[in-house]
């Protein structure tokens, strides 16, 4: 099965046409105010047949990361004020090291460290029971997401590679689908999920989340540039990206 989500709207309300297998199935909606608010798979009469909400831990875990930048910033704006470099320099120069270490720090570490808990989005309306999208830490520098639905856990790795972000989409150590990211345009991503017939019941789910990962990740409030992007990625998780997968799996 392969799924086709193309984005139509670039600014404001992101706007999205899902087809499956080249037939239109539904239209997708991100939010342009904030990755908080809901991203809503509607159906061709514009009904809603998925959303997303939030779970309060991921207001926490926002609000944590404002904190320690302003206390950041507060710590050095500080050593300025105490620590003039005209009077005594040696204090000053190993209060900014300091400071620089622990910029370093948040910015490396904020996704796997400073949290309240793991960053939770529940799916409403699937007839697979609960749903949720969070992300995990696999440990220095890899975070991988997961799909909790119908009683199982799925497990989604990233890595960039020039004009394509792939997104390789496991159940245990089976690959079973895999998320195409056309990065080529910086103000617009298009997706397109290759999944296994087996595993067609995820189809909307793997919607929605593409949904979701766009509004986390490539949704871009506030700004409005344009222009052509390009990526690489070197972790772990290139272990987990096959190359040959599609071909092998799909007429393409």
């Amino acid at each position: 099965m392969i799924i086709d989500i193309i984005q139509t709207q670039g600014t404001g309300t992101r706007r999205f046409e899902v087809s499956h297998n080249k037939k239109a199935a539904y239209f997708g909606e991100v939010s342009a105010v904030s990755s908080l608010s809901a991203c809503r798979l509607l159906r061709p009469d514009g009904s809603v047949a998925l959303s997303t909400q939030s779970a309060g831990g991921f207001v926490a875990y926002r609000v944590l990361n404002y904190v320690l930048m302003v206390l950041v910033l507060a710590i050095g704006v500080a050593i300025y004020v105490f620590f003039p470099p005209d009077e005594s320099p040696a204090p000053f120069i190993a209060a900014m090291v300091s400071l620089s270490v622990g910029l370093f720090v948040y910015v490396i570490f904020k996704d796997s460290v400073f949290r309240f808990k793991r960053k939770r989005c529940h799916a409403l309306g699937s007839s697979l029971g609960a749903i949720e999208f969070y992300q995990m830490s696999g440990g220095f520098l890899y975070m991988y997401h997961v799909i909790a639905a119908d009683g199982k856990i799925f497990k989604l790795f990233s890595i960039s590679q020039g004009r394509f972000e792939h997104i390789s989409i496991y159940s245990g150590d089976a690959q079973i689908g895999q998320i195409d990211v056309d990065l080529n345009v910086y103000q617009r991503k298009d997706y397109r999920v290759y999944l296994l017939d087996s595993y067609a019941k995820l189809a909307d789910i793997l919607t929605l989340f593409a949904l979701y990962y766009h509004s986390m990740h490539y949704a871009r409030r506030r700004e409005f540039q344009y222009g052509k992007e390009r990526s690489w990625t070197y972790s772990r998780a290139n272990k987990f990206y096959n190359p040959s997968w599609v071909a092998d799996n799909f007429k393409e």
